[in-house]
């Protein structure tokens, strides 16, 4: 069920695989729950947050078909 909800806000938001992408989030949102139920350090919440920030590369995103308009603007955000 998460998963596919990141799936779909990862289809809305442009990125050229929207199924990639959920599981690489996924995993990094997995991943840090257990990090930081094992080191006690909530901190590690902030590094997966870096980590998912570098997912979200202009490589990753579809161009828009459209370069006029509020897609054009929610693109170049």
């Amino acid at each position: 069920m998460v998963l596919s909800h990141i799936e779909k806000l990862a289809g809305e938001m442009g990125a050229a695989e929207p199924q990639v992408l959920a599981h690489q989030l996924a995993l990094l949102i997995d991943g840090a729950i257990v990090a930081a139920m094992v080191s006690r350090d909530p901190g590690v919440a902030d590094t997966a947050g870096l980590a998912a920030g570098s997912l979200f590369g202009p490589s990753r995103v579809k161009k828009p078909k459209r370069t006029s308009g509020a897609a054009a603007q929610l693109v170049a955000v």
